[in-house]
Formats: structure tokens, C-alpha cells, sequence
């Protein structure tokens, strides 16, 4: 089987490290993606959620923010959990196995 998502887009907000019970470092994120169509004059965009592990989420916090474009190569999964009411909700989430660097929104700003 392949399970194998790839995409690039702008990261949605400035990034937090947090830790697990048992202090494994993860972080998460969203990104920003445009479709790659206009449909009634209008380009749709994607809000994909992200989570990185230990160093890879150390990494993205201390080198990524809020508006950066980034490239992000990953496996879809299944996020499944209990709300308080206690009905099972879930998301789909790209699990982070690398994060590539994309413009800058400083280097974009600086080019106008």
C-alpha cells in the first residue's frame, strides 16, 4: 500500500511546541493550499492539518512562521477521538515526515 501526501502552501499561524504526557516534542500546524482551478472566478483554497514529531517539530518551530511557504511530504491518516459528550468524532491529518523550505512572506514583502 502507498500513503504518500506531498503539497506546498503557507503555514496558517506562528508554531508551538508542546509535549506528550510520556515528553515526546510534537507540533501542529495548517496550511494554506490553492487549488489548482478557478471555479465561478474564484480559486478555492485548502486548509490541510499537520503535526510534526520530535525533531521535525523542533525544527519547524524554530525555523518556520506564521505566512511562510513551505513544501511538506508526509502520510495521511485517520485522527479518531472522544468529544466530551462522549460521541466519536474524527479528521483526516498529514502526519509530517519532512518539511521543505518555500519563500519567506519577509522575502515576499521585500520584493515589492
Amino acid at each position: 500500500m502507498l500513503n504518500v501526501s506531498v503539497f506546498q502552501g503557507r503555514i496558517t499561524h506562528d508554531l508551538v511546541v508542546e509535549n506528550t504526557p510520556a515528553g515526546i516534542a510534537f507540533c501542529r500546524l495548517k496550511v494554506a493550499v490553492d487549488r489548482d482551478y478557478v471555479s465561478d472566478g474564484v480559486r478555492k483554497t485548502d486548509f490541510l492539518s499537520c503535526i510534526c514529531w520530535r525533531e521535525t517539530a523542533l525544527f519547524a518551530a524554530k525555523r518556520f512562521q506564521k505566512g511562510d511557504a513551505v513544501t511538506i511530504r508526509g502520510r495521511l491518516e485517520e485522527d479518531v477521538w472522544k468529544d466530551k459528550d462522549g460521541n466519536t468524532r474524527s479528521r483526516m491529518i498529514v502526519n509530517v515526515d519532512n518539511l521543505y523550505f518555500g519563500e519567506t512572506k519577509k522575502a515576499r514583502e521585500n520584493r515589492r
